[in-house]
């Protein structure tokens, strides 16, 4: 798997979004944003962040 980290504005944080843009996975949470090749491993991130952050994930397709 791999990954890539993007930076976004600065921006408060309120829950983790899992969505899929243009076959990749994308996770978002606050700044920052994670590119995946699978839907699992997009999971698997937003899951580690909401046990670490208490922020609830919400999955848009």
């Amino acid at each position: 798997m791999t990954t890539d980290v993007i930076r976004f504005p600065m921006r408060r944080s309120a829950v983790i979004w899992v969505t899929n843009v243009t076959g990749q996975w994308v996770v978002l949470n606050g700044d920052h944003g994670w590119i995946h090749s699978d839907r699992a491993g997009a999971l698997q991130d937003a899951r580690w962040l909401s046990k670490n952050t208490g922020l609830p994930i919400r999955i848009a397709a």
